[in-house]
């Protein structure tokens, strides 16, 4: 491990992801940045940490890291200023070939697969998937973080004479891509099914299932039921033809009705063509950003299936086997040496997890010191009272003002406690949240920017959104009256 260099450099781990996820296949995402980053754009990402409270993890991410690479890959943009559409191409292609491979995951009889086999497919997956990841997913996480601060920076120099909503939804409008996203255009074709005969409907609506079940999937589940995409259709039927109709137009002209937004704001701000560059790559980030989770998500639902045969012959609780390390995993199944049980629940339990030149490894308490001086964290003051905070501040994703009381989701397996009207406040967001975003008045999370999901859906669902908040969650309660000012980026308690 290089502690020293990281001690000599003073670099500063910063929390920029936290979900109720396990290591596996995230684990994978993580072996790109630190090994195959380096063929992509001639720079490496030397460390990345990971910590693991309850199956509650959090990524920390170096700060000096996160500018270098970003600047890095800001210059090859300037450079060529097609670099991430090629980036994109590349990763569309390895992707295309990947999904027929894994394909076969569901559908092979495993009865007549040896564990050798099996070890040899997890191989391949893994590798294939690390290469993959390195086009498809950092360059897009590096460039936003390093545009967002320079147009932020920008606006707020060149344009101090209009005021921060102004500023803030200038930013929001000219960040957003116009392409309909993976999980509108799923949306997009239930409404068009409320238009066929009801005789149709049983065939039609087994097609949609095939097609996106694996929709919330995300990294480990679970998919999406029939009986939800009939709920859904039910709940559809009994809206006037006139609205279905008005959301159907919604989401197909969205592209063209958010391009002519652009384009007002351009001429009428003036904005010059390095700025607007500068916001096309931030486009291009989201629009890679939802690709990248379209595909991948794809490979994780397929990937399960292989990982249910491997818990099975391992003798390992399957809800415990996305804590196991890939290679752990093939040297099990190659030495046939069953993985504990108990220590995979350990790490689910407390663990923290070191990733270095696309391997990872857990360590032990004494080892985890050395690190822990170089992860942000809030220091609590024992001499100082404790403020009660009443708002939270943060990014603009969408604008609007709106009053209502705070359904506080931290999980995804929460979302059942999501109230229609109400505000959802949650950590962040990814396509598992959806059903609880489709009921919500407005969305505020404590992590992500312009790019992410949140930000991507909420102007899809055209709701107030406000992301990167830090602390809303630890603000705000579940059923506390809220005022969400999409315009401002402030989220107060009404008492």
């Amino acid at each position: 491990m290089k502690h020293n260099k990281i001690e000599k450099n003073n670099q500063k781990f910063l929390p920029l992801y936290a979900r109720d996820l396990p290591p596996l296949p995230i684990i994978l995402l993580v072996h790109a940045y630190t090994k195959n980053f380096e063929n992509v754009i001639g720079d490496e990402w030397e460390t990345l940490i990971q910590t693991i409270k309850n199956g509650y993890s959090t990524w920390y991410f170096g700060d000096q890291d996160l500018k270098k690479l970003g600047q890095r890959s800001l210059d090859l943009c300037y450079k060529d200023n097609d670099f991430l559409l090629k980036l994109n191409k590349k990763f569309l292609i390895l992707t295309q070939k990947f999904l027929l491979k894994t394909k076969k995951f569901g559908k092979e009889d495993y009865t007549i697969i040896s564990d050798q086999q099996l070890s040899q497919m997890l191989d391949k997956y893994c590798k294939k998937y690390e290469i993959i990841s390195a086009y498809g997913e950092i360059v897009p996480f590096c460039l936003e973080v390093a545009l967002t601060e320079k147009l932020k920076s920008y606006l707020n120099k060149n344009f101090s004479g209009i005021s921060k909503e102004n500023r803030d939804s200038i930013f929001s409008t000219l960040s957003a891509f116009s392409d309909i996203s993976f999980v509108a255009r799923e949306e997009l074709d239930l409404y068009k099914l409320a238009f066929k005969s009801k005789r149709q409907h049983k065939i039609l609506l087994e097609k949609h299932y095939q097609k996106y079940l694996w929709v919330p999937f995300d990294y480990v589940g679970p998919t999406w039921t029939i009986d939800y995409f009939k709920s859904r259709l039910n709940e559809i039927i009994k809206i006037p033809k006139r609205e279905i109709i008005n959301k159907i137009d919604g989401l197909e002209n969205k592209g063209e009705e958010l391009q002519k937004d652009q384009q007002i704001i351009i001429k009428k701000y003036d904005i010059p063509k390095d700025i607007i560059l500068k916001f096309k790559f931030l486009q291009q980030c989201g629009w890679q950003f939802d690709q990248k989770k379209e595909y991948l998500s794809q490979s994780h639902y397929r990937l399960s299936f292989l990982l249910k045969e491997i818990a099975k012959r391992l003798k390992i609780d399957f809800s415990l086997m996305y804590y196991a390390l890939p290679k752990e995993i093939i040297e099990s199944l190659n030495n046939k040496k069953n993985i504990n049980n108990l220590l995979l629940e350990s790490r689910k339990k407390d663990s923290f997890i070191i990733s270095q030149n696309g391997k990872s490894l857990f360590l032990n308490k004494d080892e985890q010191k050395k690190w822990l001086p170089y992860i942000e964290t809030k220091k609590k003051s024992a001499k100082t009272k404790k403020k009660v905070k009443k708002e939270a501040k943060g990014l603009v994703a969408f604008p609007g003002k709106i009053e209502a009381k705070v359904s506080l989701i931290l999980t995804p397996r929460h979302i059942g406690d999501m109230k229609r009207g109400n505000v959802l406040v949650t950590p962040m967001t990814s396509v598992d949240f959806v059903p609880a975003m489709r009921l919500a008045s407005a969305i505020v999370t404590d992590m992500g920017g312009i790019t992410s999901h949140a930000a991507i859906v909420s102007r899809e669902l055209k709701i107030p959104c406000v992301v990167g908040t830090k602390e809303a969650t630890k603000i705000f309660k579940h059923n506390d009256k809220v005022e969400v000012d999409g315009d401002k980026g402030i989220v107060k308690l009404i008492t």
